[in-house]
């Protein structure tokens, strides 16, 4: 298993970024509309979050590559292999014995869909495109059918659960579009929502990128929801004497998955 999987190949995006360097015509640069991608002064506050924050997540990771505790160890580990596959380069013993352990231990049979999901989209993101990624797939399908979400879970479960079978490969199975208007106007009314730990703000922002292409609309305004959640995630981060910042609270094993969740909140920014 160690074998067939490896770290993300950056050197591919690398050529194809400074080909468009190369290339780019110089001219002015374009006014940043509300909810566009973060300008250059947070998206550097976020990244320089996003590397404090993923060396203490490496550095909190078990000697057999799992993070946390028995109780909800393989959702917590997929939170944490997912979250540090962004900056593989930098941590790449840390994703590839996550991604050992994590493909060896399913979870157990009474594990909610999500564990299930978050799981399949882990392994999937850490592996690449090869035959033993698709054989892999396979297998983690089969293993997570029988755990789907019901047509009345929660919208953010079925929105995983879509996320995770379109990473294999399979049509989305879950239909969630007719509630996404009352759900994004929710959203939108309540804009910016109060923010004490990171997994909420998660539900919002893959709410409003998988369902609103990126756009948070109230009365008819565009709401710059990424940098307000980028900032306040900012402002949470609390930094760690022994190294790294991380968020969440006292509890270990809590503040392993919020730190996960900050991550990818940022990281869909």
């Amino acid at each position: 298993m160690a074998c067939r999987l490896s770290m993300l190949n950056l050197s591919a995006a690398l050529i194809i970024s400074a080909a468009a360097c190369l290339g780019a015509p110089v001219g002015a640069t374009p006014i940043r509309q509300a909810g566009a991608p973060l300008d250059t002064s947070i998206r550097n506050e976020a990244d320089h979050a996003v590397d404090l924050a993923s060396a203490w997540l490496a550095a909190r990771q078990r000697e057999d590559g799992a993070w946390g505790t028995e109780t909800g160890r393989v959702e917590r580990t997929a939170l944490a292999l997912l979250a540090l596959t962004a900056r593989a380069d930098r941590h790449s013993d840390a994703v590839a014995r996550a991604a050992v352990w994590l493909d060896r231990h399913a979870p157990c049979a009474s594990a909610p869909a999500e564990t299930y999901a978050w799981r399949l989209i882990a392994l999937l993101s850490a592996a690449p495109a090869s035959p033993a990624r698709s054989a892999l797939s396979r297998r983690l399908l089969d293993e997570a059918r029988p755990h789907a979400p019901p047509p009345d879970a929660p919208v953010s479960v079925r929105l995983l659960w879509n996320d995770a079978l379109r990473l294999a490969g399979e049509s989305p199975a879950q239909a969630v579009l007719t509630e996404a208007p009352q759900l994004l106007d929710r959203h939108a009314a309540a804009w910016p929502p109060p923010i004490r730990d990171p997994s909420p703000l998660w539900d919002a922002v893959h709410l409003i990128s998988r369902l609103a292409d990126g756009a948070l609309l109230r009365n008819g305004e565009p709401l710059d929801w990424r940098t307000d959640s980028a900032r306040e995630l900012i402002n949470l981060q609390r930094r760690d004497p022994a190294g790294g910042a991380y968020w969440g609270p006292e509890d270990g094993d809590t503040r392993i998955r919020e730190t996960a969740f900050g991550l990818l909140v940022l990281h869909e920014l």
